[in-house]
């Protein structure tokens, strides 16, 4: 892992809501963005964005069905990503 992508990593698992979010997914497996936003209680631009800072950092991937978006957890999720969600 290069300077630049731990750099990343850190900076994606240093927010409470960005951490609850993978939490979410981690027991929930998937969600939609209107159930992620409601679920952080934040409104769906912000919630859009510490989504798009987890997925830049590849903790998360985005599906679309039906033309819905669903995030999940990576199938790739970086190692101390990993390590990190079995301490949650």
């Amino acid at each position: 892992m290069t300077d630049k992508e731990l750099e990343k990593l850190h900076k994606a698992l240093a927010n409470r809501r960005r951490v609850a979010l993978m939490r979410y997914l981690h027991t929930k497996k998937d969600a939609d963005l209107a159930t992620l936003s409601g679920h952080l209680k934040l409104g769906y631009k912000s919630t859009s964005k510490h989504l798009i800072q987890l997925a830049a950092a590849g903790m998360v991937d985005k599906d679309t069905r039906s033309g819905i978006v669903y995030f999940s957890l990576s199938k790739t999720i970086p190692t101390l990503a990993a390590h990190t969600l079995k301490l949650l």
